[in-house]
Parts: C-alpha cells; sequence; structure tokens
C-alpha cells in the first residue's frame, strides 16, 4: 500500500509540479497569498513574493492564478 493512501490521501502530494489541491493556510503563506490578491483587485502595477527555497511560491502563485 502506498504511504500516501495509508494518510487517506487519494494522490501522491510531492509528485512533480506543486499542486493547489494540497496547499495548508499556514501563517506566511496565507498572508502572502491575500497580498497577492490585494494587489491583482486594486491594479496594483507590481507585486513580489520573497522567500526562501521551499516557501511555497510557486504554489502560491498557482493558487492566485486559479481564483483570479
Amino acid at each position: 500500500m502506498d504511504a500516501f493512501r495509508y494518510l487517506g490521501l487519494r494522490t501522491a502530494p510531492f509528485e512533480g509540479r506543486p499542486d493547489p489541491s494540497f496547499f495548508f493556510a499556514a501563517g506566511n503563506q496565507d498572508e502572502a497569498l491575500a497580498a497577492l490578491r490585494y494587489a491583482v483587485h486594486t491594479s496594483k502595477s507590481c507585486a513580489a513574493v520573497i522567500g526562501e527555497s521551499g516557501f511555497g511560491k510557486t504554489l502560491i502563485a498557482r493558487m492566485l492564478a486559479e481564483r483570479v
């Protein structure tokens, strides 16, 4: 049995590109997503998310693209 199925997941969480369905709204990531959504909805000309490797920047960008 696959470990992800043992944990109750339908698909493996770390396969290839980041998958927004596995997003967990922790403090910094949730704040970054909210700031980007605000920037889009208020037509700001520039917004940036800066963080260390593994922070979830690509995942946040994919989530923003799906929601806008």
